[in-house]
């Protein structure tokens, strides 16, 4: 089994067709669960639904560490193996983490961001605050920009970059 932050996004739906194919050539069964947008509540309950029912294993990209960390442990201590994909639980006691080094990752984004930007200009990063993986790629890139005094860079969250994005097509429509 395989709990995907948001199974609507093509990222996830490609990661479930990868899936699916190493299942096929494994000859076992592997099926994507979570919920149809990006909220954590929801990837915890079908986390725990999956749980409930017993499988072999469980792969996946958490949200919110510290809402799936106790799930997490209580998988791994009904013998379930558990392991973190993309985003990861590090202070759970899940099995491993198959992913990124996302503070490396965002510091070499931004690394090329400012050369693109021959050390100046301005600079918008569009994140979900509170996933690690994307916190951690944010920090990489902030100790990185911080050697470019030149580049003025915003995060805002994607509830805020929509709405600004909607404010200002409707202002130039």
């Amino acid at each position: 089994m395989f709990v995907a932050t948001n199974v609507n996004l093509p990222y996830w739906q490609e990661a479930q067709a990868g899936l699916t194919d190493a299942a096929k050539q494994m000859g076992v069964k592997a099926e994507l669960a979570g919920p149809d947008k990006f909220d954590p509540q929801e990837e915890l309950k079908a986390f725990q639904k999956v749980v409930e029912s017993k499988p072999a294993g469980i792969m996946i990209s958490v949200a919110r560490p510290e809402l799936l960390q106790d799930a997490i442990n209580t998988a791994i201590a009904q013998g379930i193996p558990v392991i973190t994909v993309d985003s990861d639980a590090p202070t759970s006691k899940r099995v491993m983490f198959v992913g990124t080094d996302n503070f490396r990752a965002g510091g070499e984004s931004a690394k090329r961001m400012a050369d693109l930007l021959k050390g100046t200009g301005q600079l918008v990063v569009i994140t979900i605050p509170g996933q690690l993986n994307l916190d951690e790629r944010a920090r990489g890139m902030n100790d990185v920009l911080k050697k470019y005094p030149g580049i003025n860079w915003h995060k805002p969250s994607m509830t805020t970059a929509i709405r600004e994005w909607r404010t200002t097509i409707f202002q130039h429509c």
